[in-house]
């Protein structure tokens, strides 16, 4: 019986299309999810302000620089697989830059920021849209290839999958080795082969060497271990847990060999998520915004569309009270509730901490649709086509419009309305994730902060502070020697409200003070006119 669940034919009825039918979808869902992802991929360039990604091109050259190339990262808040990651990409792209005469030399190239940044954006592109492949066939094998490339479909067209595909991070390869871990242990089922597992870990490993808290993937391979349908013995385990380590050391190695920084640096992050670093939900009183209420009404639905979310909760729902299938069911849930116990219960709620959650949902909407077109009556499933016809093109839509309004910075917008409008001698403060913002130095003091404590005592110096966008307002009045939380949030929500709103309104039981603490990683970002609005509403010269 599990090796007919194996055969794709067989779960999906006898209509299945052949190979070359199967082809010619994924090919048609992959070239919709490319568009999505690498449209407007140059946003914002030549100046390269995006916090996750400004240093990247710097520390990734260094890796390949020539003649003293140096391996150590000297920065362990995030592993290194990705840094490696876009370094090979670098040298790949180098000839075909040579040849076209972007640069007239290696040393050239490597201090070629903008042409960098790029590269590295392709690249990242390039693993989402792998990411969307990958899924296709990780949830074909288990569920059927109908559920398999429905699957593929609707990741393709998951908003914030796209948006976040647009720029260099860890949060894109992250889901792509989670699906191939996820996919690993679905086939662990119904193949009890022993690599199958290994490969599970192996995916684990790479997942935690992309971005720590992939090691939760371990969880989801050990789960299909136990839920093997004939006892096997411990040594699979075992050899998985090696795989999973050894990819991690092998592809974030100064993790052991400069094991002293490391630890610096991780400890220094934890402090910061435990301290000062913004999620939203830290800033407002109320039951709303306990993490896990708040990424659930309001963070993922919005990162995900709401049709979209809808349907994975229908995929939630089935996965709980179906009956039959049980062990894929259980691994699928072993991927998922890990994920949301963690990133749901964080201090932290940047949207993109939760792609991997977006993921499990689609992986549930998916089979959930499968079996309504299996077994469903030819009016439900009439139904159903309708529903999924009209949900994967609202965030289709929704999707490409985010890759259409990609925009510059609103640091930089900032920085133009400074010149307009800041007086002679104006202090400003600038966060160190904009060491090239355009301003007029013969005109301004401008002061680079980067620590919690300058901050405390720019906001007492400075007439105005410039930060990011993805934390806080573009543009803040300095009124407090601290960070004036409720002033910030109070600031946002005029500016998400400004277009926003109009665009992605929120639904009637989320509150105006709801809505603004949606992410602004999400919001401003992607719709940079925060100051525009800033300007309007608050005189910035008399405090006003």
């Amino acid at each position: 019986m599990i090796q007919a669940r194996a055969v794709d034919d067989e779960r999906s009825g006898s209509s299945a299309p052949g190979r070359l039918g199967r082809t010619s979808t994924l090919a048609a869902i992959v070239l919709l999810a490319s568009v999505l992802r690498l449209w407007n991929l140059d946003f914002g360039l030549p100046s390269v302000s995006q916090p996750d990604e400004f240093s990247v091109p710097a520390r990734a050259a260094r890796f390949i620089q020539w003649p003293d190339p140096d391996l150590n990262p000297h920065f362990f808040l995030k592993p290194t697989l990705t840094y490696y990651g876009v370094a090979v990409s670098y040298l790949v792209a180098y000839p075909f830059v040579r040849l076209a005469g972007f640069a007239p030399s290696y040393a050239a190239y490597l201090a070629h920021v903008p042409l960098l940044t790029f590269i590295g954006r392709l690249f990242t592109a390039a693993q989402a849209i792998g990411t969307v492949a990958a899924l296709r066939f990780a949830v074909g094998g288990a569920f059927g290839w109908r559920a398999g490339i429905l699957g593929a479909l609707l990741l393709a067209v998951v908003p914030f999958h796209a948006a976040i595909a647009h720029y260099i991070n860890v949060d894109v390869p992250l889901v792509l080795f989670s699906v191939l871990a996820l996919g690993a242990s679905l086939r662990y089922l119904r193949s009890m082969r022993r690599r199958d597992l290994v490969a599970g870990g192996l995916f684990a490993g790479l997942a935690a060497s992309a971005k720590y808290p992939g090691a939760i993937l371990c969880i989801t391979v050990t789960v299909a271990y136990l839920l093997a349908p004939r006892r096997r013995p411990f040594v699979d385990l075992a050899a998985a847990g090696l795989a999973s380590v050894v990819a991690f050391l092998a592809t974030s190695p100064f993790v052991v060999l400069a094991f002293r920084e490391f630890s610096t640096g991780i400890g220094s992050e934890a402090g910061h998520m435990r301290g000062l670093h913004p999620g939203y939900d830290l800033f407002v009183d109320g039951w709303l915004f306990h993490p896990l209420v708040y990424q659930v009404v309001a963070q993922w639905p919005l990162c995900m569309s709401w049709p979209l979310y809808a349907l994975g909760l229908a995929g939630v729902s089935w996965a709980v009270r179906r009956r039959g299938d049980v062990r894929n069911r259980l691994v699928l849930l072993g991927y998922v509730v890990p994920w949301v116990a963690v990133v749901g219960t964080a201090t932290v709620s940047f949207p993109r901490y939760a792609i991997p959650v977006l993921v499990g949902l689609v992986v549930l909407a998916s089979a959930w649709l499968d079996e309504g077109f299996r077994v469903r009556p030819k009016a439900v499933r009439v139904a159903l086509v309708g529903v999924l016809v009209a949900s994967v093109g609202y965030a289709g839509w929704m999707s490409l419009t985010l890759a259409m309004k990609l925009e510059p910075q609103s640091a930089e917008l900032a920085a133009g309305w400074l010149a307009k409008h800041a007086p002679d001698g104006s202090r400003v403060a600038v966060a160190i994730f904009f060491p090239n913002l355009p301003l007029d130095r013969s005109r301004l003091e401008v002061r680079q902060v980067q620590s919690v404590p300058d901050w405390s005592d720019a906001m007492g110096w400075a007439n105005y502070v410039v930060v990011s966008s993805e934390y806080e307002l573009a543009l803040e009045r300095a009124e407090t020697p601290r960070f004036a939380q409720r002033a910030f949030l109070e600031r946002l929500r005029v500016a998400n409200e400004w277009r926003l709103v109009a665009e992605f309104r929120p639904p009637p039981f989320l509150n105006e003070d709801a809505y603004a603490a949606l992410d602004p990683y999400f919001h401003n970002h992607f719709h940079a006119h925060a100051i525009e609005v800033f300007a309007r509403t608050t005189d910035l010269r008399t405090g006003s």
